[in-house]
Protein backbone atom coordinates (compact mmCIF):
# COMPACT_ATOMS: atom_id res chain seq x y z
CA UNK A 1 0.00 0.00 0.00
CA UNK A 2 1.09 3.68 -0.81
CA UNK A 3 0.44 7.25 0.37
CA UNK A 4 0.22 10.76 -1.14
CA UNK A 5 -0.56 13.69 0.05
CA UNK A 6 -1.46 16.57 -1.88
CA UNK A 7 -1.46 20.14 -0.82
CA UNK A 8 -4.32 22.31 -2.25
CA UNK A 9 -3.41 25.65 -1.06
CA UNK A 10 -4.15 27.39 -3.72
CA UNK A 11 -7.74 26.91 -3.48
CA UNK A 12 -11.18 27.63 -1.84
CA UNK A 13 -11.54 24.05 0.42
CA UNK A 14 -15.05 24.37 0.21
CA UNK A 15 -15.58 25.36 -3.59
CA UNK A 16 -12.94 22.33 -3.98
CA UNK A 17 -14.81 19.76 -1.98
CA UNK A 18 -18.15 20.94 -2.48
CA UNK A 19 -21.25 21.22 -0.16
CA UNK A 20 -20.65 18.29 2.82
CA UNK A 21 -17.82 17.06 0.39
CA UNK A 22 -20.14 16.11 -2.20
CA UNK A 23 -17.75 16.11 -4.84
CA UNK A 24 -15.22 14.50 -2.61
CA UNK A 25 -17.50 11.47 -2.18
CA UNK A 26 -17.60 11.76 -6.60
CA UNK A 27 -13.86 11.20 -6.14
CA UNK A 28 -14.16 8.09 -3.75
CA UNK A 29 -16.77 6.26 -5.97
CA UNK A 30 -14.83 6.75 -8.89
CA UNK A 31 -11.75 5.05 -6.93
CA UNK A 32 -13.27 2.77 -4.32
CA UNK A 33 -10.21 0.72 -3.57
CA UNK A 34 -8.43 4.00 -2.77
CA UNK A 35 -9.05 5.25 1.09
CA UNK A 36 -9.36 9.37 1.02
CA UNK A 37 -9.12 11.33 3.63
CA UNK A 38 -9.35 15.52 3.56
CA UNK A 39 -8.20 17.28 6.63
CA UNK A 40 -8.22 21.57 5.50
CA UNK A 41 -6.22 22.06 2.22
CA UNK A 42 -4.51 18.60 2.15
CA UNK A 43 -6.20 14.86 0.56
CA UNK A 44 -4.35 11.85 1.72
CA UNK A 45 -4.67 8.87 -0.74
CA UNK A 46 -3.54 5.80 0.45
CA UNK A 47 -3.98 2.43 -2.20
CA UNK A 48 -2.29 1.05 -5.09
CA UNK A 49 0.18 3.04 -7.15
CA UNK A 50 -2.15 3.17 -10.23
CA UNK A 51 -5.10 3.90 -8.35
CA UNK A 52 -3.24 6.86 -6.88
CA UNK A 53 -1.91 8.27 -9.68
CA UNK A 54 -5.36 8.41 -11.53
CA UNK A 55 -6.82 10.08 -8.33
CA UNK A 56 -3.83 12.40 -8.05
CA UNK A 57 -4.40 13.08 -11.69
CA UNK A 58 -8.01 14.35 -11.83
CA UNK A 59 -7.21 16.55 -8.13
CA UNK A 60 -4.85 17.87 -9.81
CA UNK A 61 -6.47 18.76 -12.87
CA UNK A 62 -9.69 19.75 -11.05
CA UNK A 63 -7.16 22.73 -8.72
CA UNK A 64 -6.50 23.76 -11.70
CA UNK A 65 -9.58 23.70 -13.17
CA UNK A 66 -11.14 25.62 -9.77
CA UNK A 67 -8.19 28.45 -10.32
CA UNK A 68 -8.76 28.83 -13.54
CA UNK A 69 -12.58 29.76 -12.88
CA UNK A 70 -11.70 31.97 -9.55
CA UNK A 71 -9.85 34.40 -11.29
Amino acid sequence: MTETIINLETVNPIEFFGVNNGKLDILKKKFPLLKILSRGTQIKLSGAPEQIEGAREKLISFSATSNATAT
